[in-house]
C-alpha cells in the first residue's frame, strides 16, 4: 500500500509532545534506520491521539496506533492485552515491563534494555526523565511503550512493549518508583514487527515533511541517548 493520504489528515497540534516511547537501538542500525523507528513511533502516537484520551480509552488508543503502525509498513503490530497479576506487596513497573518483554526478546537484549533503564532512572544521567514521566503519566494512570530495535536480516526488526496501567493509590508515586500491587491495574502487549523498507520507503519524505511541520522545539522531541558498547536509549 502506497497511498500516503492517512498521513496527511493526522491532526498535529503544534504545541503537544507525546512522546511515550523508550527506544534501545542496536549500534548496526542506520542513522535512517533509527530515525525511522522514531519518526514511525511518533506518527503513530499522534494518530491515536488524534482520535482516543490515551489515557482513558487506552485500548482504543492503541488500537489506533496499531492500524497506523501497520500502514507504514511494520507487518505483525498486533497487541493482544493481558493482565500482569500480582496481588500484594509492591510493583515495581520496569521489573513489571521487563518481564512481559522477555516473552519475546533474548536474555542479552533484556540485560542492555534493564541497564539503560536503570540510567534512565537516574535523572543526573539524563534529565528527560521528569519531561517523560509528565507526559506518560496522568493522575494515578499511565501509558508507555519499550521498545527493542535491531537488525533482522537486513530489515529493521522492532520488540515492542506496550503498557497501560491505573492506580487507586494515593498520592500516585513517579513512573518508575514501587507502586501499591493491590491498588494497581497493569496491563500488556508484546509483539515483534519486521519494517517493510518498500512500503516504508514510499511514505518516509511525507512523515518527515509531517513532523517537521511542528514547531522546531517540539520535534526536536528529546532525542536522548545514552551509550553504551552497542546498544542506545532514544525517546520517541
Amino acid at each position: 500500500m502506497t497511498d500516503s493520504n492517512f498521513i496527511k489528515n493526522i491532526n498535529l497540534p503544534p504545541n503537544l509532545d507525546i512522546s511515550s516511547s523508550l527506544v534501545t537501538s542496536s549500534a548496526r542500525l542506520t542513522a535512517t534506520q533509527r530515525q525511522d523507528v522514531r519518526d514511525s513511533l511518533q506518527l503513530a502516537s499522534f494518530a491515536a491521539s488524534d482520535r482516543y484520551d490515551r489515557h482513558s480509552q487506552c485500548e482504543f488508543w492503541y488500537g489506533e496506533f496499531s492500524q497506523t503502525l501497520k500502514k507504514l509498513g511494520w507487518r505483525g503490530a498486533d497487541f493482544n492485552f493481558t493482565s500482569y497479576v500480582q496481588d500484594h506487596g509492591l510493583l515495581h513497573i520496569d521489573r513489571a515491563a521487563l518481564g512481559a518483554m522477555a516473552r519475546i526478546a533474548e536474555a542479552d537484549q533484556l540485560a542492555r534494555l534493564q541497564e539503560l533503564l536503570e540510567q534512565f532512572k537516574d535523572p543526573g544521567k539524563l534529565p528527560d526523565r521528569e519531561n517523560f514521566e509528565s507526559r506518560v503519566l496522568q493522575g494515578n494512570s499511565g501509558n508507555f511503550q519499550l521498545c527493542i530495535a535491531r537488525l533482522s536480516g537486513s530489515a529493521v526488526a522492532l520488540i515492542l512493549g506496550t503498557f497501560y496501567f491505573e492506580s487507586r493509590q494515593d498520592p500516585s508515586p513517579k513512573l518508575f518508583d514501587p507502586w501499591r500491587a493491590a491498588d494497581m491495574t497493569f496491563k500488556f502487549a508484546v509483539s515483534e514487527m519486521i519494517l517493510d523498507e518498500n512500503v516504508y520507503g514510499s511514505k518516509r519524505q511525507v512523515v518527515k515533511a509531517k513532523l517537521k511541520n511542528r514547531p522546531p522545539d517540539v520535534n526536536a522531541v528529546n532525542m536522548s541517548f545514552i551509550n553504551s558498547p552497542d546498544m542506545r536509549l532514544q525517546v520517541a
